[in-house]
């Protein structure tokens, strides 16, 4: 699987590490392993990697994502998420991430730098 995630209690965050070719199917499938992990609690703030990835995210992956993030709400909480790309074509693609996830009420900022994004996660919000 192209996704894996780890909980970090300490930090309050879950980080997914992206790689290869992301499908429909395991991009759903992620959010629900993260929300079904004992060590996640609802609020975490979410630092995506996609600095691995073979190709972007297709705007059919991300309306997906938007619907099933929307409809895990309660189980996500007020959390904020951080993606960090290497890829011109991801930066266009999270930045539709982005816009859409604003209409469902989940902050979404797009990083270069893991540092970066971990000290955006760690600020109150």
């Amino acid at each position: 699987m192209p996704i894996t995630h780890t909980v970090e209690p300490e930090n309050c965050l879950v980080k997914l590490c992206v790689s290869g070719r992301l499908t429909v199917v395991e991009s759903l499938a992620a959010v629900d392993e993260v929300v079904a992990d004992p060590l996640f609690e609802p609020g975490y703030g979410i630092l995506s990697d996609h600095r691995a990835i073979e190709e972007p995210a297709t705007p059919e992956l991300i309306r997906a994502m938007i619907g099933h993030m929307q409809a895990r709400a309660a189980a996500l909480g007020a959390a904020r998420m951080a993606v960090i790309v290497s890829h011109p074509a991801s930066f266009g693609m999270m930045r539709m991430l982005q816009a859409r996830a604003e209409g469902i009420g989940l902050p979404v900022r797009i990083f270069k730098d893991e540092t970066a994004a971990r000290r955006w996660l760690a600020t109150p919000a």
